[in-house]
């Protein structure tokens, strides 16, 4: 199986190629290859993962019915990223979506932030 997760922290980088590659832009994004190149120089960037391009590439050449499960299968892989991050922080941390084409492009989707935030934690936030 194709790695479609990535994750990156000061004392770990899972995407072992040189992140000022254009490959990887393709495969990470320039959001993504840039968290890796910092994480990788020593910089203190705050553990996070990343989801390939490629799950996006995949998922839009399935089928209405196939893109249920691969989502369904991605959402697992994503649940188990989240517990290493909570492992990292020691507590659930609210994350953040951002689009990461190659190449940055007007009209990119917007950054969805505060993922995980809810009625039931609001007040510990």
């Amino acid at each position: 199986m194709v790695q479609q997760i990535y994750r990156f922290s000061a004392k770990l980088c899972e995407y072992k190629s040189d992140p000022a590659t254009k490959t990887a832009k393709a495969l990470l994004g320039g959001k993504g290859a840039g968290l890796v190149m910092m994480a990788k120089h020593g910089l203190n960037v705050p553990p996070g993962f990343t989801i390939t391009t490629a799950v996006c590439n995949v998922y839009r050449s399935l089928t209405d019915g196939a893109r249920d499960a691969f989502i369904d299968d991605l959402m697992q892989q994503v649940a188990q990223n989240m517990i290493w991050l909570q492992d990292q922080f020691g507590y659930m941390p609210l994350v953040s979506v951002r689009s990461g084409a190659p190449v940055s492009m007007p009209g990119m989707m917007d950054t969805i932030l505060n993922v995980g935030l809810c009625n039931e934690n609001y007040k510990d936030w």
